[in-house]
């Protein structure tokens, strides 16, 4: 995900940019046992996940929701949707119809 999601940034004029995912778990004494060890969990799971984003080369990958412009922030939620649109091969108007069903039912 990281490869195409820099290879779609390279497409919208950011050529040296570079996209990373973070993924870290903290450890906690009362958290949920995964493989011999405690972690630390909340609502969305045990997985704490950032996006990193390096502008230039040389600058290091920094959070990108403490650095990104707001126009880099629109190109970078366009490669993502791109890439993951691409993994999912739902299209995206039946996406919308579970939604607004789901909606006019009452349990999304």
């Amino acid at each position: 995900m990281q490869e195409a999601v820099s290879n779609e940034l390279n497409a919208l004029q950011m050529q040296k940019a570079r996209f990373m995912v973070q993924i870290a778990f903290s450890p906690s004494d009362d958290g949920l046992l995964v493989d011999n060890l405690r972690l630390a969990f909340d609502q969305n799971g045990i997985d704490q996940i950032e996006f990193l984003i390096e502008t230039n080369p040389g600058e290091g990958f920094k959070p990108l929701a403490k650095i990104a412009s707001g126009g880099e922030t629109s190109r970078l939620m366009l490669a993502l949707k791109h890439v993951l649109a691409e993994a999912d091969q739902t299209p995206p108007h039946l996406s919308l119809m579970k939604l607004t069903v789901a909606l006019a039912d009452g349990w999304a």
